[in-house]
């Protein structure tokens, strides 16, 4: 089931990017790595009840720019991004958040030279985590979006490549559920809840792109 979910997801985002790609005339890149660390946030229970977290995130993704290297204002940014998702819990630990997400930029450029582009604007997030782990009677799911203020800039080296850093404050939104199921001869055991949980991570993505064209 988690991983029929986290399919549909995947092929959906990849049909976007590729009729993107064919929109805009820009650069291919990749995210290698991202990172982010977030403060502590709150996860309410079937919606009531109260609890404490905090999470770090490592990951890598792909992209599309429309302007890496260009004196126009506007840039637009679709990428697709793997996260594994682990506790902050001051132990090691084998099991993690797989989060599948699918950003979306819109870049406002404040400086536009030939060899470098620095700009702000905001990210919207959608994403999907799933629980993994050994034991295949426990699931843990959730779907959320997060909106992130940003500052990025572009290095243009010669005519094709485009290294980038981005840095950015995301606040999250989840909702989730888990369920737990356990069967052994003739007794069985379930048991369920619903949850959403809120919390911001500081992040910073390092990326190389391959531009199609020249400065425009």
């Amino acid at each position: 089931m988690k991983q029929s979910k986290a399919g549909n997801f995947f092929v959906l985002v990849s049909l976007f990017i590729i009729m993107t790609n064919n929109l805009l005339a820009g650069g291919l890149g990749i995210y290698l790595p991202t990172w982010s660390f977030a403060g502590t946030g709150t996860i309410y229970y079937d919606l009531d009840s109260e609890g404490t977290l905090d999470y770090n995130h490592i990951g890598a993704g792909i992209f599309i720019d429309n302007r890496l290297a260009s004196q126009r204002v506007f840039n637009y940014r679709p990428a697709f991004i793997y996260e594994r998702v682990n506790y902050d819990n001051g132990r090691s630990s084998e099991n993690y958040f797989s989060r599948f997400a699918f950003d979306q930029l819109f870049g406002f450029g404040i400086l536009r030279k030939q060899n470098i582009r620095l700009w702000l604007g905001p990210q919207v997030r959608l994403a999907y985590m799933n629980w993994n782990d050994d034991d295949p009677e426990y699931e843990n799911w959730r779907f959320g979006f997060g909106i992130a203020p940003m500052f990025g800039s572009n290095f243009n080296l010669g005519s094709v490549m485009t290294l980038c850093l981005d840095i950015g404050l995301r606040s999250n939104f989840y909702f989730g559920k888990y369920n737990y199921s356990y069967t052994y001869g003739n007794y069985s055991y379930e048991e369920g809840e619903s949850y959403y949980l809120t919390y911001y991570e500081i992040f910073i993505n390092f990326g190389v792109a391959f531009r199609f064209g020249g400065h425009n």
